[in-house]
């Protein structure tokens, strides 16, 4: 899912960034958990 980056106020994209690095952390936590899960 790509973002398209048009020109918005730097708070905007400092938010898109966040949720971004936040989107990537929870789906690296939740594959870590389902591994565990499955050994």
């Amino acid at each position: 899912m790509l973002i398209n980056f048009l020109p918005t106020h730097p708070n905007d994209l400092l938010l898109i960034l966040v949720k971004k690095v936040l989107n990537i952390f929870d789906v690296r936590i939740y594959i870590e958990v389902k591994l565990n899960n499955l050994l």
